[in-house]
């Protein structure tokens, strides 16, 4: 069976878990949906981009959608 991209990441960064469980559980299983189901690269990465600044506004205690 083929690895999905979240999958393959994982593999390479066994700590992005953790990142995840920083997020807001709404955020944090919207985060996992979207991964889930990116099939591009690009955008895969893009959404890494994303959660990293998500992090960064969490940690900031600033509200965003």
């Amino acid at each position: 069976m083929k690895q999905s991209l979240l999958e393959k990441y994982i593999e390479f960064h066994p700590d992005f878990i953790s990142e995840l469980e920083q997020l807001s559980k709404t955020n944090k299983e919207k985060f996992i949906c979207g991964f889930k189901k990116e099939k591009d690269k690009t955008n895969f990465l893009s959404r890494i981009s994303e959660l990293r600044f998500a992090e960064f506004l969490e940690r900031e205690s600033i509200n965003y959608e």
